[in-house]
């Protein structure tokens, strides 16, 4: 009978110990007035407006191209599909890095459109210059806001509104 009344009284004191530790860290740590912003929780809110909600003829069309050096030329064969919207055009910036004799790379930009109606098929193809260069590295499509495609046969890909302009 002792035995059991003194493990009961050790764990009612390791108990009681174990509760008021608990209690002192959280005012320790937390303090008071934290503890009851964290018992509430925290409530975050964010608001984002896509730039593509305020124009309605913004479509999406799929770009791929292919490249091969052809001697001192590199050819590009462009092809868009766009099953949402058949008649589209757009622009977008393409990237093409040779290497010189010297072994040193250099990359190309050139902004390119397409248009897309429904008597041409998707498929392009284009010659650029290796500017004396002696191998193609790669060619590259390189998305950026700049990136656009516009539903329709009057809107021209030069027309296209930036990023958080309004179209007048």
């Amino acid at each position: 009978m002792k035995q059991k009344a003194c493990i009961v009284l050790i764990l009612l004191c390791v108990s009681i110990a174990a509760h008021g530790a608990r209690g002192t860290f959280k005012e320790t740590v937390l303090g008071e007035e934290k503890i009851a912003k964290v018992a509430k929780g925290i409530e975050v809110t964010t608001k984002v407006t896509l730039p593509q909600q305020k124009i309605s003829n913004l479509c999406d069309a799929d770009l791929s191209i292919s490249y091969t050096q052809m001697n001192d030329r590199v050819r590009i064969v462009q092809e868009v599909s766009n099953e949402d919207c058949p008649t589209s055009e757009g622009v977008y910036t393409l990237r093409i890095r040779t290497l010189g004799e010297s072994g040193e790379a250099r990359t190309r930009t050139f902004e390119e459109s397409w248009v897309l109606d429904k008597q041409t098929t998707g498929k392009t193809q284009k010659f650029y210059s290796m500017d004396g260069d002696t191998r193609l590295i790669w060619a590259k499509i390189k998305t950026s806001r700049k990136t656009r495609c516009i539903c329709g046969a009057s809107a021209r890909a030069s027309e296209i509104p930036e990023l958080g302009e309004r179209k007048k």
